[in-house]
């Protein structure tokens, strides 16, 4: 197993750094990405200066809708070989998400799932875990 991590606040070299989260899982029979960061640009940047193979990823878990780990969604689907691509996340994941501080603001996905799936995601809403593979 390899974990990669493609997008945290810490930036490396030509590393970009970057408020949220992801990273690129490799299984012996299973690539997953888990978490997408902020933005599309960044998870690209970083994955391809860490000669990270998202363009093979399997599936992508998201572990929460906010802006910081779904945002760089489009990066993926821009660039993986096999699609459909699953996507695999808790149905209250695609609700609206607000934040009162400082002010009320939306802080949700910036875009809507509906083009997700014209890009060639398909949703997997799961409230209980789910067998990604005989591996994971």
């Amino acid at each position: 197993m390899r974990v990669s991590v493609l997008v945290n606040d810490i930036s490396k070299g030509s590393i970009k750094a970057q408020h949220g989260l992801s990273f690129l899982i490799e299984l012996d029979n299973i690539t997953i990405l888990m978490d997408t960061g902020a933005s599309p640009d960044v998870l690209v940047h970083n994955a391809r200066e860490m000669r990270a193979g998202i363009e093979h990823t399997d599936v992508v878990v998201l572990s929460h809708g906010h802006y910081d780990h779904v945002g760089g969604l489009f990066g993926v689907l821009n660039i993986v070989e096999k699609k459909p691509l699953p996507i695999v996340m808790h149905p209250d994941a695609i609700k609206p998400k607000l934040s009162l501080h400082p002010r009320l603001r939306y802080i949700g996905a910036p875009y809507r799932w509906e083009e997700v799936e014209n890009a060639g995601g398909v949703l997997l809403l799961a409230t209980s875990p789910l067998k990604l593979s005989q591996d994971a």
